[in-house]
């Protein structure tokens, strides 16, 4: 078996979108940074994500309804950084930077793609949990470009 380090090592170098999961409990707004998204079925239309089971944000997705699902653009490096970091208060930032609210979740502005999902169904995977989302509205701004992450560190297409 691999250890911690080396797993983790393998696993930097696949290159992958980067995403901030919302949601709110109707008093209380949050968010995580995932890079662990991805699109599961057409019919219905899906999405999944997996988070720690020991991050803050875990059982208040457990708990909400719906989330929204931003794709990150190269504008939002910052927010990517803030929404993945124990140290800050996500219902502050969402408070300072997010009016619009979709089915009670808060929007990032920048966002590259957006999909609003309701809560469907979520699998235990280990130390972390496997969440699918029904995508109920999606938004897209195709004059922006993609934040990459790859070994480590954010990169962009150009």
């Amino acid at each position: 078996m691999p250890s911690t380090e080396d797993f983790k090592k393998s696993l930097s170098r696949f290159a992958s979108g980067v995403t901030i999961v919302t949601y709110s409990d109707g008093k209380i707004k949050g968010g995580i940074t995932v890079s662990s998204f991805s699109s599961l079925s057409m019919d219905p239309p899906l999405i999944l994500f997996n988070i720690n089971k020991s991050t803050p944000s875990h059982e208040k997705l457990i708990s909400s309804s719906h989330f929204a699902v931003h794709i990150l653009s190269t504008t939002q490096e910052e927010q990517s950084n803030q929404f993945s970091s124990s140290k800050t208060d996500k219902n502050e930032i969402l408070n300072s930077i997010s009016s619009e609210m979709i089915s009670s979740c808060p929007i990032l502005p920048g966002f590259l793609s957006l999909l609003v999902c309701e809560n469907h169904k979520s699998y235990d995977g280990g130390d972390h949990t496997i969440f699918l989302g029904k995508i109920i509205s999606v938004k897209t701004d195709e004059a922006r470009e993609p934040l990459l992450y790859y070994n480590r560190a954010y990169h962009t297409l150009k």
